[in-house]
């Protein structure tokens, strides 16, 4: 019993220093921003005959076209009304990137 009673404190110290560690890791706010970020790279690698182009992206996806445009402050994928980002200012591409200027923050999706 005494030997036991003489783990307990070892054990209860591992325990919170490991729960310090997990509350370390855990990012404070996860924006619209980040998950949409997160969506379009699964999107697009997923996808075939990605063209960007004139602030839009087209591809296509288990045999259907679809296309990413921007429409009244949101960026929307057609066919359909899939709302994928809201508060978007701007939408404009480069050789490099397709960049969403929302009122937050600008994103750069890598070609």
């Amino acid at each position: 019993m005494v030997i036991v009673l003489m783990f307990i404190p070892v054990i209860l110290s591992l325990t919170l220093s490991l729960l310090g560690l997990m509350k370390k890791t855990i990012p404070d706010v996860i924006t619209q921003e980040d998950v949409f970020n997160l969506q379009i790279k699964q999107l697009l690698q997923r996808a075939n005959h990605v063209v960007f182009d004139n602030g839009m992206i087209s591809f296509t996806y288990n045999m259907t076209h679809f296309e990413i445009t921007h429409h009244n402050n949101r960026l929307v994928k057609r066919p359909g009304y899939e709302i994928l980002l809201s508060d978007v200012v701007s939408v404009t591409n480069d050789i490099k990137c397709f960049y969403v200027v929302t009122e937050k923050r600008e994103l750069c999706i890598e070609k």
